[in-house]
């Protein structure tokens, strides 16, 4: 795990390839749920699911703050996240 957090904050191509190793499980749940979602949104999700907050990806990813709040945003809509439920639980118990 400590592996997979370290290639999150240096923003490193293996991220989300190791990720899947450790948690082979939250890729196939996020597919079977959204059939259509993209890469770049399951390695936004896996950092979610890590626990990282808005701050830390948007320092990650190089992002703005704004952007990466926007992009939570689309995500709940594109997954059918209620805006009153947690989004950090809600990865959380995908597996």
């Amino acid at each position: 795990l400590d592996d997979v957090i370290e290639l999150a904050k240096n923003n490193s191509p293996n991220f989300y390839i190791t990720f899947q190793e450790v948690y082979p499980q939250f890729h196939k749940k996020l597919v079977e749920i959204k059939p259509d979602i993209y890469n770049s949104e399951l390695e936004f999700c896996a950092f979610i699911f890590l626990g990282f907050q808005t701050k830390d990806i948007a320092e990650n990813s190089f992002r703005s703050v704004k952007t990466i709040q926007n992009r939570k945003n689309k995500l709940r809509k594109r997954l059918e996240i209620k805006s009153e439920e947690d989004l950090y639980v809600w990865f959380k118990n995908l597996i």
